[in-house]
């Protein structure tokens, strides 16, 4: 046999599905969100202590929690109809979404976040800054989110995940470094500044991400595409809502019945549960 009808008839090298390696590369990405989550953690709490975790988990509960509130259910219609009508009706989305949660961010964010001064009147400096932080941050979440979920559904789940799980630890470990280096004091102001920092920048990053489809198209197309009813928006926004209670429950009661180090010290106990348990579910 020639050498040419030799190369010919040696065996390709198996090729990996492609989504096999899209799901590798996805769950590559959320492990780096962990990873990167645990580190913030334990620099936080080396640097600033329990008190430090505390306003952290805190900061972090009520903002997704009233980013869930003014999102109103837009980032999933977004993407459900992005998904439907195609990346043309990108355009129209963002608008229609922008508009609503940016009108109603300042109500629900200053009156639910006022609560938090309720339980804090023992250090209304801390709560002021606490509060402020909030109500910044809660709108920069929900546009976020709608970035994202439009991300996932122009099949850019990768980007999408990728940015949502690392740019906010990462900003903070960031903070960290500076604080290490004595370029600033990591106390809680410092901590709630980093993680407002965290979430703009975030938000920033997926819009940047969409500039293209947002770029592009007529906002007058999907006038008469299919469309998201008024029914099917509020189970999603109530949906999301009860998910993100359940998930940061503790974080939201706690702060009435205990101080930001005990919440702290709870907070990496929590954590490390969360951990065993995924271990043992996937040596199971």
């Amino acid at each position: 046999m020639s050498d040419s009808g030799a190369a010919l008839a040696a065996p390709r090298p198996p090729r990996i599905p492609a989504r096999v390696a899209r799901g590798a590369t996805l769950g590559a990405g959320r492990l780096a969100g962990v990873a990167a989550q645990m580190g913030v953690q334990i620099a936080v709490g080396t640097l600033a202590g329990p008190a430090g975790i505390g306003t952290l988990q805190i900061h972090v509960a009520w903002s997704t929690l009233l980013g869930e509130v003014i999102g109103a259910g837009e980032p999933t219609r977004a993407m459900r109809d992005t998904a439907v009508n195609g990346p043309r009706s990108v355009r129209a989305n963002m608008a229609r979404a922008s508009r609503r949660i940016l009108g109603f961010a300042t109500l629900p964010a200053l009156a639910i976040a006022a609560l938090y001064l309720s339980g804090r009147a023992d250090d209304l400096g801390i709560a002021m800054t606490m509060l402020l932080s909030i109500v910044v941050a809660a709108p920069l979440f929900a546009l976020g989110r709608l970035f994202a979920e439009t991300l996932k559904s122009l099949s850019r789940t990768l980007t999408a995940v990728t940015l949502e799980n690392t740019v906010l630890p990462i900003t903070l470990l960031l903070t960290c470094a500076a604080a290490a280096l004595g370029l600033l004091a990591l106390d809680q102001s410092a901590i709630l500044a980093g993680a407002v920092t965290g979430v703009f920048l975030c938000a920033l990053l997926l819009g940047w991400s969409l500039r293209g489809n947002l770029a592009s198209g007529d906002a007058d197309d999907t006038a008469s595409a299919t469309s998201t009813g008024a029914a099917e928006q509020l189970h999603f926004w109530l949906t999301g809502l009860l998910n993100i209670a359940f998930l940061q429950l503790p974080f939201l009661l706690l702060p009435w019945l205990a101080g930001a180090d005990d919440v702290g010290r709870y907070a990496v106990a929590h954590k490390l549960v969360n951990i065993i348990t995924t271990l043992l579910i996937l040596i199971a």
